[in-house]
């Protein structure tokens, strides 16, 4: 017998071990089956470390075992002055022995209708384009990912790559690291008491900036010291000394990456392209928008405040949501609203969130009004899960 719920507080344990066994169980040289008992914990203390978790989980269990689950973790987007329910997506995993049973068709079911009521704007997952397709997640968000190494500093003498040093991130330095994120005209609120959990995600390392021993800022380092995540400066203009810094305190590496900085952060994105030895936009991760409305409106919002929108309308219908809606500029400023009449445009969900929020807006424009699209749309790795 299967029974389909809400994890209990009670078995915490049982379901991390299953999320665990099915994300890192192989066989070792011995032909023995071996898992990392605490993978999840290491790479997301920021849910799993909290006592709450298991209620975020929808788990099945056959005869008395977690079989499978999903979790769905409630976060806050601020985007476009504007403040909305949204989820991340994770853990998605059937133990090895109950597959192919229609264990995840279920959960992922429960999970959508759990976080429709509890008026979630969008879910935001990583996985298989077309697996997740069948649950109604598109392709959507943008940033730009940026190859950067020591000689684009060395020919660049206007940039002070010595300008910043980095240290460990300690509790102490939350104070004065929240306040600057909560300046992103676009971002995920965190917690104080989850802020550097939050960070760490992935194992990543944060690292504070300090300009001639006072605090300047912070920036995300992976675990190997490749790649850099997140980069938050007293100056925005600053991101490239911020990059140097990282790749100044790795004395084997020459080359440091720099995912996904949304186009929102139009400062940023200008130091670091006028620096980098090459860049290019990076799809952010799998949507399913629920509500497209509110979205809209924070995205235009915001889109309007750091790019502009030239005037024009659209009058737009997508059926599995239930919304038509009108999308408009007028001397700059836009607006969203519900539209009794016809829509000049039809879109299913995921070319919607697709079309609307991604690449795929700038790549197929037809009846979409000139330069208004991808709209701002990201979710930074150290939220994802």
């Amino acid at each position: 017998m299967t029974e389909y719920r809400r994890g209990r507080p009670e078995e915490a344990e049982r379901i991390v071990a299953a999320v665990n066994r099915s994300f890192t169980e192989e066989t070792d040289e011995n032909g023995k089956l071996v898992c990392n008992q605490a993978f999840m914990q290491q790479i997301m203390s920021k849910g799993y470390g909290r006592p709450d978790f298991p209620l975020h989980h929808f788990v099945a269990v056959e005869d008395g075992e977690i079989a499978a689950a999903v979790w769905a973790y409630p976060q806050t987007m601020v985007l476009g002055g504007r403040r909305f329910p949204v989820f991340g997506i994770g853990s998605v995993c059937v133990v090895p022995e109950y597959r192919h049973k229609g264990h995840m068709r279920r959960l992922m079911a429960d999970a959508a209708a759990a976080m429709q009521e509890a008026g979630a704007v969008f879910a935001v997952l990583d996985g298989q384009r077309q697996r997740y397709g069948y649950f109604g997640y598109g392709l959507a968000g943008l940033g730009m990912t940026y190859e950067v190494n020591r000689h684009n500093f060395r020919h660049n003498p206007q940039l002070d790559p010595h300008r910043f040093t980095l240290r460990p991130a300690e509790e102490g330095d939350v104070d004065a690291m929240l306040p600057l994120w909560d300046r992103r005209p676009m971002r995920m609120e965190r917690p104080r008491e989850d802020f550097l959990a939050i960070l760490s995600t992935w194992r990543s390392r944060p690292r504070i900036l300090e300009e001639r021993g006072r605090f300047a800022g912070y920036l995300i380092l992976s675990a190997e010291n490749r790649s850099v995540s997140e980069i938050v400066t007293e100056d925005p203009a600053a991101a490239a000394e911020a990059v140097a810094a990282a790749v100044e305190a790795n004395p084997d590496r020459d080359w440091m990456t720099v995912y996904s900085v949304p186009p929102v952060e139009a400062a940023q994105n200008a130091s670091l392209a006028a620096v980098a030895e090459r860049f290019a936009p990076d799809v952010d991760n799998l949507f399913r928008i629920f509500a497209f409305e509110p979205l809209l409106a924070g995205s235009m919002a915001a889109a309007a405040a750091t790019r502009g929108l030239a005037d024009g309308e659209l009058t737009l219908g997508i059926p599995e949501t239930g919304e038509t809606l009108r999308l408009l500029v007028r001397d700059g400023e836009p607006s969203v609203e519900r539209f009794d009449g016809l829509p000049s445009l039809t879109l299913s969900a995921v070319d919607a969130t697709e079309r609307l929020f991604g690449l795929r807006g700038w790549l197929e424009p037809a009846g979409l009004p000139a330069g208004w699209f991808p709209l701002p749309l990201h979710v930074p790795s150290a939220d994802r899960v």
